[in-house]
Order: structure tokens, then sequence, then C-alpha cells
């Protein structure tokens, strides 16, 4: 499902599409010392590879030829993080967070469930981005961040220096995606609206803050068991509610044109994120 991926344009930062973005990421040269490690482990090292993402201008983008950020008119902007999960929020989150909307946007002129996601590494600097694709793939866990999360490896050329990055989502991540989150060590998460449906972040269950429930939303659920610290991202900031308004509006403005074609389409009414 990778090449599938890279077939849409599942772009990296790195590829062809981005340009003027793949000129300035930063990359080590070849032969040397590369970067440290984020965590010490058994693997010290794993080799670094330029992960090109191959377009099919005929049946489009993930991410689109304008996904750049000088494009959309956002400046690039270096993250300030605040210490602990519970900090306030950079005031460069909500340009990275626009950058996420534009590709919620797209993905819901799609079809698709409008959630759009973008990976900042520590300099400020978009390395990988997507948006929801689960129907244009036909695979249930295209959705953005997971998206966004294998192009901005394929840019970093190790999985491993994801562990330096922030995730932008427009809405709070399912129990799927905050998997993957912790799986990928990321340093920070910024989503925009809640959801209550699947939301991973306290909506319906809790698996991103260490000693939050496990089963916060269900209500047949026993005594809660608080969740232990991941024992690979033990300190990931969480900051909820990064252009909440616009965020949701974009999810309600989808399910009112799906209730409407609904109506008179059949089948239109079909399930997601």
């Amino acid at each position: 499902m990778t090449r599938g991926l890279q077939a849409v344009g599942g772009r990296a930062a790195g590829g062809n599409v981005a340009g003027s973005c793949r000129r300035e990421c930063s990359r080590p040269a070849r032969g040397g010392s590369g970067f440290p490690r984020p965590h010490a482990g058994p693997l010290a090292f794993i080799p670094r590879h330029r992960g090109r993402g191959v377009l099919n201008r005929e049946r489009g983008s993930l991410l689109g030829a304008d996904s750049c950020p000088e494009r959309l008119g956002l400046r690039r902007l270096r993250v300030s993080r605040a210490p602990g999960s519970g900090g306030p929020s950079s005031p460069d989150d909500e340009v990275f967070m626009q950058h996420a909307l534009q590709l919620a946007r797209e993905a819901g002129r799609n079809r698709e469930i409008p959630v759009g996601a973008v990976v900042v590494d520590e300099d400020g600097r978009v390395v990988g981005d997507g948006r929801n694709a689960t129907e244009e793939l036909l695979d249930p866990s295209a959705h953005a961040e997971l998206v966004a999360i294998r192009a901005a490896a394929r840019t970093l050329g190790s999985w491993q220096l994801l562990a330096r990055c922030t995730l932008y989502v427009t809405l709070e991540p399912c129990p799927m995606c905050a998997g993957g989150i912790l799986q990928s060590r990321l340093r920070r998460v910024v989503y925009g609206a809640k959801n209550p449906l699947l939301g991973a972040d306290g909506s319906w269950a809790s698996l991103l803050r260490a000693g939050e429930s496990a089963a916060a939303g269900s209500a047949d659920a026993g005594p809660r068991a608080p969740l232990r610290p991941h024992p690979f991202c033990p300190d990931l900031e969480v900051h909820a509610g990064v252009l909440e308004g616009e965020c949701a509006e974009a999810m309600k403005e989808f399910f009112r044109e799906r209730r409407k074609r609904a109506a008179w389409e059949p089948g239109a009414d079909g399930r997601g994120k």
C-alpha cells in the first residue's frame, strides 16, 4: 500500500512537487556522521534513503501542487514548544494548522472526510503532509495523520527522526492514528476540533496522555486503569483547540453537503472517520 500512496501523490516534502520545500529541507551529506539518535536503543543507525513519491498527475495528488506553505501564503516559522503537555500552544501553530485546513478542504472536495495533517521539523519546516484518502486508496488506514507521518519519514530518511517533529491535524486523532503517533515517537501533537465519535484524546478514549483512562468514553467500562507513560514517547506534548472553530466548520459543512446528496444520490451517505 506504500506504493499506492506514492502513486497518487502521498508525498514527502522531498517529492518533486514540493519544489522549494525540498530544496530547503536539511539532509545530511553522504558519508557524514548523520543525525544523532533521538533515543538510545539497539538500532544505532538506520540507513537513510531518498523517498521520492511518484506523482500520477492524471489521478491527482493527496497533497496537491499548492501544498507548499509559501504557495498557500504561509510563512515558514520556527515552532515554539511549551514545556509539558498542558502548556499553551505557539502562535506559529495557527500557521501550520491553516496548511492542514487547506488539505482538509481538498479532502472534502474529493468526498473524503475533511481531515488534513502536517508534520513540521524542529526548524519549522514542513517535511510531510497529507489528507484523508480512505476512499481514494480503498485503504481504511489512509487517515491524514498516517499519510503525513509516512511522508515525513521518507523525507527525513529515518522514522526515528520523527521524534524531533510536531504533527498538526485538524481533528482529534482516532485510536488508530493515536497508535501511529505513539509508535512514531513524535514530540508534539497539535489538533483543531474535537472528535466526539472516535477521538483518542479524551472524547472516546484517552491514549495520548499518560495518567488518563484508556476507556474514558465507555459508559459500561469498569474501574479505569491509568495509562503508564509510553516507553518510547513519555513526554508527548498534546495541544487541542487550535483554530477549533474553522476545523469544526469544515467537518460540519462536509456532512451538511453529504446529507443533501444522500437525499437524491444512492449510497452517498457512507461512513467514515
